[in-house]
């Protein structure tokens, strides 16, 4: 492995891929893109704009561009569904690894990710981006110093009105796309292991999905707390709810908007049978969430140069994230099943 900066080649060059090329080149000094890969021509002229690579770092696959390039890691930006095939030949080749999420669509596939990577002596990181968006790092500090007691419950409802079905996708489609972000944030809220899960994952009669855009589960940890999650990617208008029960107080999200919107952070305190409950409200502007996005690429990309170049830990490490992956595999188990899965 070179010094810093890292050499790195990005296979799969979409609006995801774009967004994680202009935070390492915000980072000339932890990175630089020496190769781009892709099956669609047209796909290059976006990430030629950002890196101002010539022509001849362009490839149709990750073989042609490591035989080409020298590189130290390969960023995976592809639908899902493909993850796994390109993070073993980048492992295989000694690279070291930064993924989009889905980490992978199956346990199977991440532990056999992890135990390569770890056979190899190269690092994978996954891009749980949405634990980082305000205010999940200001709820783990709640729960953290015990501010209003302790936690007892979670609730998240989440609606999104995607308008239509994810291409490329493995099923349960709303699960692998966005309840891996959701049950990511979640599990970095609670901070103790999963152990035991009740799910559903469902086509309700109003949708023309031809995969599961709904899901609903039960998550339970030592304490014990409890997790309920409902979600769909279905939804006729969006709208995300998420409350957390402490022995003290309420402290509830709400957001009406998907991008750049207005939340509400509501805490009401412990008022046993009170009708109208008094709560402090403390309004989230757009500026203070939309501002972050570029500063939570950069923080990821720091974090994987950190985790390859130091030895840090890295919440969103390969193994670390088999518990999202663990999580989302038991969901799928319970609702084929019809059983309670034991983690």
């Amino acid at each position: 492995m070179s010094a810093a900066p890292l050499r790195v080649i990005s296979v799969g060059l979409g609006i995801r891929a774009q967004q994680h090329l202009r935070a390492q080149m915000a980072l000339p000094d932890k990175f630089k893109a020496v190769g781009l890969v892709d099956i669609l021509p047209e796909a290059f002229k976006g990430a030629l704009g950002i890196t101002g690579l010539p022509d001849s770092a362009c490839f149709e696959t990750l073989t042609q561009a490591m035989a080409a390039t020298p590189c130290d890691a390969v960023g995976v930006f592809t639908p899902g569904h493909l993850h796994t095939s390109v993070m073993e030949e980048a492992i295989a080749a000694g690279k070291h690894v930064i993924v989009e999420k889905p980490f992978t669509c199956s346990l199977e596939q991440a532990e056999r990710v992890v135990a390569a990577a770890e056979a190899n002596d190269v690092r994978v990181v996954v891009t749980q981006n949405d634990r980082l968006f305000h205010p999940y790092p200001l709820l783990r500090e709640m729960i953290a110093d015990r501010r209003y007691g302790e936690l007892g419950a979670i609730t998240m409802v989440h609606h999104n009105a995607r308008g239509r079905p994810f291409e490329n996708g493995d099923p349960p489609m709303h699960l692998w796309h966005q309840g891996s972000h959701q049950v990511d944030s979640l599990l970095s809220l609670v901070q103790r292991p999963p152990r035991r899960v009740w799910g559903v994952n469902a086509i309700p009669a109003n949708s023309n999905w031809t995969a599961e855009p709904h899901v609903c589960a039960i998550i339970t940890f030592d304490g014990p707390v409890i997790i309920s999650y409902t979600a769909t990617s279905d939804a006729q208008a969006y709208e995300m709810y998420l409350r957390l029960e402490f022995s003290e107080a309420a402290v509830k999200l709400h957001g009406l908007s998907m991008n750049n919107t207005d939340f509400d952070l509501k805490i009401t305190p412990r008022q046993p049978l009170e009708r109208y409950p008094r709560s402090e409200v403390f309004p989230i502007g757009k500026a203070e969430r939309s501002g972050r996005w570029a500063d939570i690429e950069k923080e990821i990309w720091n974090g994987f140069w950190s985790h390859v170049m130091e030895g840090q830990d890295n919440p969103c490490s390969g193994r670390n994230n088999l518990v999202t992956i663990g999580v989302l595999d038991a969901i799928i188990r319970s609702s084929s099943e019809r059983i309670a899965v034991e983690l």
